[in-house]
């Protein structure tokens, strides 16, 4: 059997009240396919990378990012990927602690993302393949670890989880960070797993601006620009705005389950169910607190 894929990425600094990781999942050789596929809209729009801190309003990486979600969401509604995105809010009550480790928070939402995904393919049980991001903050050494691990719960010194119970996770057979400026695939997770802690941060101005532009698109506002101003929307904003709008709609257009309209921020509803996941983590009780130093 072809060995399976994950391609991950994070966003978000140490200042920054909301965090997301995200991550692509399929066949080895599902994936060399796409990867193609976005090389192709990387020529067909002449640019040579697209990330989702560049969307500032050029034409050429808005195309080339809108293309790339054309061909993901298509990939995943045929039953080919998973993207799973997990966000968090430093402020809520897990996390607003005193000496709160963040490094150590950070990857034990690594190890949630991956549980999960990993959880999807129970009934095939692959091989994996982990290509981290290589800008991503992480000690990758130990989360590589931890992943191959086969009896977590013997506790080893200095190790990722110390004094957590964790079950087995799956079978890394090659570990190597991608760099995103030359792989497609770490682009197009970089794209979602932005466009999920911008959603968290900007989901309720985006609602606004998005009315104004459905009564734009049914001609019942003249001065649509000059509203649009009002709202005080940086050229680099309007531009994620424009990404996020065709996200959503394409999500619609497929029966995706991810919406934004409920929550203000991108969710799907049934996860298992739908092959984009936008997850955003709830304490599980009192007890759910953040590591402390």
């Amino acid at each position: 059997m072809d060995n399976y894929c994950i391609f991950s990425d994070e966003s978000g600094s140490p200042s920054n009240q909301y965090h997301s990781i995200g991550s692509l999942s399929g066949p080895k050789k599902i994936l060399k396919k796409l990867r193609n596929i976005l090389e192709n809209s990387l020529k067909k729009y002449d640019t040579s990378k697209v990330e989702f801190k560049q969307l500032k309003g050029d034409y050429r990486k808005e195309s080339t990012a809108k293309d790339y979600i054309k061909k993901s969401i298509k990939y995943c509604y045929q039953d080919k990927i998973r993207l799973d995105i997990l966000s968090w809010d430093t402020q809520d009550d897990r996390h607003k602690i005193l000496r709160r480790d963040d490094q150590k928070n950070f990857k034990i939402m690594y190890y949630h993302l991956i549980k999960w995904v990993n959880s999807q393919y129970l009934s095939i049980s692959p091989d994996w393949e982990f290509h981290p991001d290589q800008k991503t903050s992480m000690n990758w050494e130990n989360l590589k670890y931890f992943i191959e691990a086969t009896n977590l719960n013997k506790n080893q010194p200095g190790t990722l989880f110390t004094n957590y119970n964790l079950p087995d996770f799956p079978n890394i057979v090659k570990f190597n960070e991608s760099i995103s400026d030359n792989d497609p695939l770490t682009q197009l997770i970089d794209i979602y797993t932005g466009l999920g802690r911008f959603s968290l941060k900007e989901g309720s101005t985006f609602i606004s601006w998005k009315k104004l532009q459905d009564k734009k698109e049914k001609n019942q506002m003249m001065l649509f620009d000059t509203c649009d101003n009002n709202l005080n929307l940086s050229r680099g904003k309007k531009s994620k705005f424009k990404i996020l709008n065709y996200l959503i709609k394409h999500c619609k257009r497929y029966s995706m389950g991810v919406s934004i309209n409920s929550n203000s921020y991108l969710y799907t509803y049934q996860p298992s169910k739908y092959n984009i996941n936008y997850w955003f983590y709830e304490p599980q009780g009192y007890y759910d607190k953040a590591p402390t130093k």
